[in-house]
């Protein structure tokens, strides 16, 4: 069978062999942007928009705990277990690159839109510490594969704007695909083969999260809101936002964090915010497969040239050789790419 291996943690060089690391000038200054308090929201790791995230993402690890059989207090006692593992990874690739007195952005999320599982957490946390954990390498992705028809539900609380974007993105991935069927269901299965939809409640904008790949033993959430008014101005926005997440959860990886990224963006380090400098890490081809597929600015994978941002609006990312018309195209996709198709059509739709 194809193997999928962007069904990886992300961009956090399991099996990398070496790992993105900042310059030394680089390093000195975002030190000293923090110690001189020159950006203080930039250096905060507890700002309320975190804290307010890292509250919804609890309830989704505790609904997911209490799904698994656990009585509640347990639950949010795991959950919050859980949660301080994924920053502990953070922290871990934070000092790699050479940031370890720089505390990472503590919202529970993983490169802004990704809810890691503990496990993957503890892979990354005992990779970047140098140890062998004795479990099976997190891109070894059998196990992490939906089988067609994909049953979804959406929850009540999902808006009738949301919920009207999740069937049009399913839909148009239905179209694409040809060999992936969605099915939606009226009432939650009694296992954990569905995708959860629920609302994104925290923050601005139009916005989303979800798991990497297929889960067997709790629920695979898959949050989205749509609702704001620039999402519904930009009928481009609400529908990538759907797509985006939906291939997190069949297994898709960010572009901008693939092995050859650096052939065809810069970071753009004097305008990024240094807690989330662990988001842009990369891995290498043992980890990576993308089965030919020419790197793609215009992927409903990549995120926009100004994520990450120290201040709103600034690059972060330029495209290599600069190109003003490569660097608009980046996050700004309405739907999956002939490339993005081509990719997951290789695991999903080959034989074999």
């Amino acid at each position: 069978m194809a193997r999928l291996a962007f069904l990886v943690v992300l961009c956090v060089g399991i099996a990398a062999a070496k790992h993105f690391r900042f310059s030394k000038s680089e390093i000195a200054a975002f030190e000293r942007m923090c110690k001189n308090d020159e950006h203080p929201d930039e250096c905060t790791p507890h700002t309320e928009q975190a804290n307010a995230r890292r509250a919804e993402i609890k309830q989704v690890f505790t609904e997911s705990l209490m799904g698994s059989g656990k009585k509640r207090s347990d639950a949010e006692a795991g959950a919050e277990e859980w949660l301080q593992k994924i920053q502990e990874a953070k922290r871990a690739v934070q000092r790699s690159m050479g940031l370890g007195s720089i505390e990472p952005y503590d919202d529970g999320m993983w490169q802004g839109d990704i809810l890691l599982t503990k496990e993957q957490a503890e892979e990354i946390i005992a990779h970047y510490s140098g140890k062998k954990t004795g479990k099976r390498s997190i891109t070894t992705v059998a196990s992490q594969k939906w089988t067609s028809p994909i049953k979804y539900y959406i929850e009540p609380a999902v808006t009738s704007l949301s919920r009207a974007s999740i069937k049009k993105g399913i839909a148009q991935i239905q179209s694409q695909f040809g060999c992936i069927q969605f099915q939606e269901v009226t009432s939650k299965p009694t296992n954990f083969q569905y995708m959860h939809f629920k609302m994104a409640g925290s923050g601005q904008g139009c916005q989303g999260y979800a798991y990497i790949g297929y889960h067997s033993s709790f629920e695979n959430t898959v949050a989205v809101n749509v609702d704001a008014s620039f999402c519904q101005r930009n009928g481009c926005a609400s529908n990538s936002i759907v797509v985006h997440e939906v291939f997190h959860s069949m297994g898709y990886s960010h572009e901008q964090c693939r092995f050859d990224r650096d052939n065809f963006i810069t970071l753009n380090t004097t305008n990024l915010d240094p807690q989330y400098a662990n988001n842009f890490n990369k891995d290498t081809t043992t980890a990576f497969n993308h089965h030919g597929q020419a790197y793609n600015y215009r992927s409903v994978m990549h995120y926009q040239n100004t994520v990450f941002a120290k201040t709103p609006g600034t690059k972060t990312m330029t495209a290599k050789p600069a190109s003003a018309a490569n660097e608009a195209l980046m996050g700004n996709s309405c739907e999956a790419q002939a490339s993005d198709i081509a990719i997951g059509k290789a695991f999903y739709c080959a034989s074999g």
